[in-house]
């Protein structure tokens, strides 16, 4: 064998696919290694803040009312409580699937090593929204300072940040669908096979930069004009510190969006805030549900948009729902955590390069 042979096969059994297969080798490792990951997970969960959207209390609340609704519909719709409780809310099979091991272990890299340590340590986050306000400041001509606002004013600036941060998360959610390079980096989202809670954090750095970024955009073009017309608000309406648009958000099961909890508010409700049931929709392989509900909290941008679909019941045959990409092909390439992170930077370098048809890409929800 020559020197080269014999470098190129040191390689091939030192790479980093081939140090995995512990996972694979020791089951009993395994299993301690996925146990220690949700633990963890459930640790910085029981830590969050009232800001975060995956605090306790928020998740108590969204499991109880579950539970409840899922009585009531068992109870009108005699469906089977085998059908209703194997779907998402203690079945092992869902909260160790692979799947959902990888949401985990993205939660502490993302959480400790990125967003912590850059986008939030480096003040990105902040920045963008401030850097925002004060370019809209900058292009207007001095307003005379105004007296004190009204209660309704600050009602008015809560509800506009709360509306237009959701907004620009519509246009960067649907952009980061249509455009194929920026596609790469967010279907590490859409390649979860299996919905928790934990998978709303299931993103590719770069991906959460752009959507936390264009949301930073929207709420500063709100702070902008409001600043600029009343200079003394000090800040918007909260509960608990928290916008109350934000806190309405989270307590109509926002933690259930990405879940196996099937929870439809009726297709008049639907018209304008997006229920669970609508965003497993979005999670769809189903070719009927490509490319539909982007909106965060308001069903009303995918409504003026052509976007909007409404589910018609998972129970009735209607609509049959499995997650994860369409493609296998780019399933199997996504089937580790590194190459979760690492695969869409290749993806992006051969579509920007022309190396690749990005007509070609798979489609999904």
């Amino acid at each position: 064998m020559s020197d080269s042979e014999t470098l190129s096969s040191a390689r091939q059994s030192f790479s980093f696919q081939n140090t995995q297969n512990w996972l694979t080798n020791f089951p009993l490792l395994r299993q301690a290694f996925v146990a220690a990951s949700f633990f963890y997970c459930a640790y910085l969960i029981a830590f969050e803040t009232s800001a975060s959207r995956t605090y306790w209390g928020y998740l108590i609340y969204s499991y109880v009312a579950a539970g409840l609704f899922y009585l009531v519909i068992r109870l009108r719709n005699n469906v089977p409580r085998s059908e209703l409780f194997k779907t998402g809310f203690f079945a092992k099979e869902l909260w160790f699937h692979r799947s959902a091991v990888h949401d985990y272990l993205i939660i502490i890299i993302n959480f400790f090593i990125i967003l912590e340590g850059g986008f939030h340590g480096w003040g990105i986050g902040p920045d963008i929204f401030y850097n925002t306000t004060q370019f809209l400041l900058s292009q207007m001509a001095a307003a005379p300072v105004a007296a004190g606002p009204e209660l309704w004013v600050i009602a008015l600036y809560t509800v506009s940040s709360f509306a237009l941060g959701d907004l620009s998360y519509y246009i960067s959610h649907r952009i980061s669908h249509e455009v194929p390079f920026l596609w790469e980096f967010h279907k590490v989202h859409h390649s979860a096979e299996v919905l928790t809670p934990a998978t709303v954090y299931r993103a590719h750095p770069v991906d959460m930069f752009w959507n936390v970024g264009c949301r930073s955009v929207g709420v500063g073009l709100a702070s902008g004009i409001f600043l600029y017309f009343y200079p003394t608000i000090e800040s918007v309406i909260t509960i608990a510190g928290v916008n109350v648009g934000v806190y309405i958000a989270y307590m109509t099961f926002a933690n259930l969006r990405h879940s196996h909890i099937w929870i439809s508010f009726g297709k008049t409700i639907e018209h304008f805030m997006i229920s669970p049931g609508q965003h497993h929709i979005h999670h769809s392989k189903e070719p009927k549900h490509f490319d539909k509900n982007y909106g965060s909290f308001f069903a009303l941008w995918d409504w003026w948009g052509g976007t909007l679909y409404i589910p018609k019941g998972k129970w009735d045959g209607l609509d049959k729902i499995s997650y994860g990409l369409t493609n296998q092909k780019e399933e199997e390439v996504l089937d580790t955590v590194w190459k979760l992170y690492v695969r869409p930077f290749k993806g992006f370098w051969e579509i920007v390069s022309g190396a690749s048809n990005p007509q070609a890409k798979e489609k999904a929800s």
